[in-house]
């Protein structure tokens, strides 16, 4: 395939990509105003991710315990930050930070993986 056809390629995706983002916001500008679509715009974020958080959760492998109890302490820990802050971005950052630095502490090799590069570079510098 030559330069030419690959640029050719480039612009006919973009131009479909931004046809097919941009017509829905086109067509649909008229409804802006209804009632129903500001009744969905405040209730249809959180129903989407009670159900991301949901479907998460069932396909989470419980193997223990401790995955159990894990899973538990940070679904807690998002709502607690839900509830108190109002913020998503938050919420979902706080939880899955605590989930991802908990099975990490929880499995000590990849901790040791984590720490020698730390400790051989404090060493290296004093």
């Amino acid at each position: 395939m030559s330069s030419s056809e690959l640029w050719v390629f480039f612009v006919v995706m973009a131009a479909a990509t931004f046809l097919t983002r941009a017509l829905p916001f086109i067509a649909m500008q008229g409804l802006a105003d209804r009632p129903w679509v500001h009744y969905l715009g405040q209730h249809l974020p959180p129903l989407l991710m009670a159900v991301l958080m949901i479907y998460g959760l069932m396909t989470l492998p419980f193997e223990g315990v401790g995955d159990g109890l894990l899973t538990a302490i940070s679904l807690a820990v998002t709502l607690c930050l839900h509830w108190v802050w109002r913020q998503p971005l938050l919420s979902i950052l706080g939880g899955t930070g605590l989930y991802v630095v908990g099975t990490q502490w929880r499995d000590w090799d990849s901790i040791e993986r984590l720490l020698v590069p730390i400790q051989v570079m404090f060493l290296q510098v004093f």
